[in-house]
């Protein structure tokens, strides 16, 4: 694992805030979880399954996007982009203006047909 200062974290992980880091974080290594000892006591059968928490710059953290319909280019492989992307792709395909968010459409409307 690794051990941050708040001051010293990533700034691509946005964890600055005061009210919610702590002055010290720890960061679990790819493949691995932090768990407390008391929930392990009262859990010990628990399957361990999927947690949040690592660098979304991993490779592992990828997800899998697919999608079908009009407004999606036929056959298209499409290079892998940010979860936040999928929040305007969905408001466009839906012809409403989006919240301000870190996503941008620009970024992923190459594989996009235009709206009719």
């Amino acid at each position: 694992f690794s051990v941050y200062r708040r001051e010293h974290l990533p700034a691509r992980w946005r964890l600055d805030n005061a009210d919610r880091t702590g002055d010290i974080v720890v960061v679990a290594d790819e493949s691995w979880q932090l768990f407390a000892r008391t929930l392990t006591a009262k859990y010990p059968a628990a399957p361990l399954g999927g947690v949040h928490g690592y660098d979304r710059h991993l490779p592992s953290m990828a997800a899998t996007f697919i999608a079908d319909g009009p407004r999606f280019a036929d056959s298209a492989v499409v290079e892998s982009f940010d979860n936040v992307e999928v929040y305007g792709i969905i408001a466009d395909i839906l012809g409403v203006a989006p919240a301000d968010t870190d996503g941008d459409i620009a970024r992923v409307r190459y594989f996009m047909t235009p709206a009719h």
